[in-house]
């Protein structure tokens, strides 16, 4: 892996395994290398705090990115206290609508981030709560569709405390309901890498939902969650169906600022196995 710097920003650029075949049962032959540039690279929007939604897309424009993803919440603030790149797209008049719909039409690829944190339960036992966020992620992917997106992300959202042998049944429901609104859409839905589980239930979640818009996200930033069970070389690995979506991310510190700096790339793959995979770059 390379570090590219472009102003105050720190890029990474990854080397990628091509496929070799998709769906291969035996043990793959050794891909070759695929090294990323810049235009196969698709951006978190929200590696640019403190800035307008319309200056972060014009940012990662000038970097060279050819991929966004767009937050598509209302105002957020990350952990250090700046606040993200942010668009919902009923605040944003007729004029504003058509502006930034424009300037989102400049990138090849388009991904979004719904909605997430304490204050979203979907699977509530309050059904005013689950109402108010259910309704939340729905308009979250309307918004998605409207940007013209191809992937939404969205996190595992359990309850605090609920074991996932007991979330499993809603959690299974919860994300075919959304797949199926974002089948209408003409978008994938991937399930990010995220806690409070591990990643034995990830699996089975991602595979239990049997959904052909619903995938996973490989999130390197959140794979720490799961340090412990990845801390063994040649651990035992899970083979999947092919996900909807992997998403690479590797966060760094930016030099001078203590903003978390991501990077994302789109892939296609013919088959996940464990949280290392032979996948094909989608061509520009």
């Amino acid at each position: 892996m390379n570090f590219v710097r472009a102003g105050r920003y720190i890029v990474l650029t990854l080397a990628v395994a091509v496929a070799a075949g998709a769906g291969a049962e035996s043990q793959p032959a050794k891909p070759a290398t695929h090294p990323l540039s810049l235009d196969q690279l698709t951006v978190a929007g929200c590696s640019f705090p403190n800035f307008t939604f319309e200056a972060a897309l014009r940012k990662a424009l000038e970097l060279g990115f050819a991929g966004v993803e767009i937050a598509v919440f209302p105002e957020k603030e990350t952990t250090y206290g700046e606040t993200y790149p942010w668009v919902v797209v009923e605040r944003l008049s007729a004029e504003e609508r058509e502006h930034l719909r424009a300037l989102v039409k400049r990138f090849p690829r388009v991904s979004t981030h719904l909605p997430f944190g304490p204050e979203m339960r979907p699977i509530a036992s309050d059904p005013a709560i689950r109402e108010v966020s259910r309704r939340e992620l729905y308009r979250a992917l309307d918004d998605s569709g409207f940007w013209r997106a191809s992937v939404a992300n969205i996190h595992v959202m359990s309850e605090p405390g609920v074991l996932y042998a007991a979330a499993r049944p809603e959690l299974v429901s919860l994300y075919r309901e959304l797949g199926n609104h974002a089948q209408r859409l003409g978008l994938r839905l991937a399930i990010e890498t995220t806690r409070p589980y591990g990643m034995a239930e990830y699996f089975d979640l991602i595979t239990a939902i049997d959904h052909p818009h619903v995938g996973g996200t490989l999130d390197t930033g959140h794979i720490g969650f799961f340090r412990p069970e990845l801390a063994v070389e040649g651990a035992a690995r899970q083979t999947l169906p092919a996900p909807a979506a992997i998403m690479i991310s590797s966060p760094n510190l930016c030099p001078g600022s203590a903003t978390n700096f991501s990077t994302f790339t789109s892939m296609t793959c013919g088959a996940w196995t464990g949280v290392s995979t032979s996948c094909r770059v989608p061509e520009s």
